[in-house]
């Protein structure tokens, strides 16, 4: 029970969509497990790009949540669906995702990960008044914006980061969140955000499922980027989804190691990842865990660290040098290695089918409804 008066069990009740959904839909080879389960890949970054697509396709997914900046990469989406009406899709509605499944597409949801596009509309001011912030906040969620963050690391006009825990929601954090939940948008906490604002915002979301889309847990490594238990259980007790990223420093790095590796951390292998799945559904139950790998694929040397550049990724959370995936989980395309280890350890058909896909839906039906 949460302290809204909400169990988990009411939040896990299911839609009629989503039972539609898995009569229709079948899973992809590679991580077929014998059910109709759809695969979300529930945040990835990587590069709206015809190659994203055949990676998206290889690792049997159904729908990928792609994380945007701003206008200029929403349009750059805009373009690739355009250049590829055959093969995908945008998505704003459990609807959306069920008719893409049927035409043979992949669904492409987008989101941000953080408000930090609010707080300045023409980068020259800041906004004058809530009723701009709701009124831009309404032009993205037209546009097709079904995710909304609070910060990116450090704090902006809405909140604290994941520099600073201790940071609460702010006046104008609260009616982000409350825009947000007005628009029937999934709110995203916990890993970029802080620990404080984080609480902040769950204290004011009742009712709802809130998810953390990528993170990993502090508890196996602590890394700025992951959270702590007790905001895992958190998550979980509104209903919500907790994803867990993929990439390697988050999984190794913290700031414990730096006397042996001041530069750079060697580059984890995919069992480390295994092992926050399985932590994690230790914690809070399958019903709450999700694919969250925050890919990279494509930017290459495009996203690399330099020494001194430590304002919003120090070096205790991420090593100098272009940032690297586990080994053995590297891109999308290598979802079935997941899979395998994840079967190895145990994982059943049922909790592969959750953390998969059938969380991440049941998330979206109960917030964004048909």
């Amino acid at each position: 029970m949460n302290e809204n008066g909400i169990n988990r069990r009411q939040l896990l009740g299911g839609t009629a969509v989503l039972a539609a959904l898995a009569a229709t839909h079948g899973a992809q080879a590679g991580v077929h497990t014998g059910s109709d389960a759809l695969v979300v890949d529930g945040l990835d970054t990587s590069s709206p790009l015809e190659g994203f697509i055949d990676l998206l396709e290889t690792g049997g997914v159904d729908v990928v949540h792609k994380s945007i900046a701003g206008m200029e990469s929403f349009g750059q989406i805009l373009q690739l669906i355009d250049r590829n009406p055959d093969r995908i899709a945008l998505a704003r509605s459990v609807a959306d995702i069920q008719a893409a499944k049927q035409a043979g597409r992949i669904a492409m949801i987008v989101g941000f990960q953080s408000a930090n596009h609010l707080e300045r509309l023409d980068h020259k001011r800041p906004f004058e008044s809530y009723a701009t912030l709701k009124s831009v906040f309404r032009a993205y969620v037209e546009l097709g914006a079904r995710l909304h963050g609070i910060t990116y690391n450090v704090a902006n006009l809405f909140g604290g980061g994941n520099m600073d825990h201790n940071v609460p929601l702010t006046k104008a954090g609260r009616v982000l969140v409350e825009t947000i939940h007005e628009h029937n948008v999934v709110l995203d906490v916990g890993g970029h955000c802080a620990e404080q604002t984080s609480f902040d915002a769950l204290a004011i979301s009742s009712g709802v499922p809130v998810v953390a889309t990528h993170t990993n847990m502090a508890a196996l490594n602590p890394n700025m980027r992951a959270i702590s238990d007790r905001l895992a259980e958190a998550i979980a007790d509104t209903g919500g989804v907790i994803g867990l990223t993929a990439l390697s420093d988050f999984l190794v790095r913290h700031p414990g190691v730096l006397d042996e590796h001041p530069e750079k951390s060697p580059r984890a292998q995919i069992e480390k990842l295994v092992d926050q799945y399985d932590y994690l559904k230790n914690l809070v139950g399958i019903d709450h865990v999700g694919l969250g790998p925050d890919f990279i694929w494509g930017w290459g040397p495009s996203l690399p660290h330099p020494p001194g550049a430590d304002m919003v990724f120090p070096v205790d959370s991420m090593g100098y040098g272009v940032a690297e995936t586990v080994e053995g989980f590297e891109d999308i395309s290598e979802l079935p290695n997941l899979v395998k280890h994840l079967r190895e350890r145990g994982w059943s058909n049922a909790e592969l089918d959750k953390m998969l896909g059938q969380n991440w839906m049941r998330v979206y039906g109960q917030v964004w409804g048909a």
